[in-house]
């Protein structure tokens, strides 16, 4: 069988799941943190679709903006703030047999809900710097490099990957660092928006709105707007390390509350099928 980043055994992931990963899990497991991440996805889903109709919005006030690339993404961002929230809430249904999880599920579900908003963000900023430069061939440039940085993201987290589970070669990862110290951003993104709309008014506001209204400072700012989605999308793919962590937890879940020595009430939870079972063993 072919090695890949999915189908490491268990000795194998031992080297890319972290003590580190597995305390941070565990501290993660509290019901307290559990309802705080559930209002943190539940926030980021708003912010989601508040970020669809500001699009819509701006498209609206701004006619000289391409409607043609981020509206369009409206409706993938609409299917996903319905069935990304069902489906974080129905693995925390199972929060009770497998409290260990609860991090993995968390990390998994902001991955899926942050993409698209990403994708739209770029998009976003891609048509606002065509319409407001009067460059048109921009949207081939942009294009063509968020293609090439996908598959560059891709090929570097498969590589590292592959490198860490089956040579032993692990390497830090900064940004998913940086994310647990601020791991509860999602409840500041109300601050971004108006940040957002701030700039907005600073950069692309004009009474006519036709490019000439705007400096060549202005322009240049606007031309490489597009830049900042990139920092948000290699902050989803330093993310996803974190999730295939816990990819391996759940895989190897038995193995791994063995090997650290965690009994099967604090691994699982106190209401959870093994620990009952194990107590009906012991009478």
């Amino acid at each position: 069988m072919k090695k890949t980043i999915f189908n490491a055994s268990f000795e194998e992931s031992q080297n890319y799941v972290t003590e580190k990963y597995i305390i941070a899990s565990m501290k993660d497991s509290a019901k307290k943190i559990v309802i705080k991440r559930t209002a943190g996805v539940l926030i980021m889903n708003a912010f989601l679709l508040i970020l669809a109709i500001f699009v819509r919005w701006v498209e609206h006030e701004a006619p000289i903006i391409n409607p043609m690339l981020a509206s369009k993404l409206n409706i993938v961002i609409y299917l996903f703030s319905l069935l990304t929230p069902l489906y974080y809430l129905i693995k925390i249904l199972d929060y009770k047999n497998n409290t260990i999880l609860n991090s993995y599920y968390f990390n998994q579900t902001m991955c899926i809900i942050t993409f698209p908003f990403s994708i739209s963000f770029y998009l976003f900023f891609v048509s606002i710097s065509v319409g407001i430069t009067g460059i048109p061939w921009l949207i081939f440039i942009y294009l063509i490099l968020l293609v090439l940085f996908l598959i560059n993201r891709y090929l570097s987290l498969n590589k590292k990957m592959v490198s860490a589970l089956y040579h032993n070669k692990m390497t830090k990862n900064k940004l998913v660092d940086y994310y647990q110290k601020f791991e509860f951003f999602a409840k500041k993104y109300g601050s971004i928006i108006i940040i957002l709309l701030f700039l907005f008014r600073v950069f692309f506001y004009s009474k006519s709105g036709t490019p000439s209204d705007y400096s060549f400072i202005q322009k240049v700012f606007i031309a490489l707007s597009p830049l900042m989605g990139i920092f948000v999308i290699a902050f989803i793919f330093a993310m996803i390390e974190s999730v295939m962590e816990g990819y391996y937890v759940k895989k190897y879940s038995e193995e791994y509350r063995i090997k650290y020595g965690y009994s099967k009430k604090d691994w699982y939870g106190s209401k959870s099928k093994m620990y009952k079972e194990e107590l009906k063993n012991k009478q």
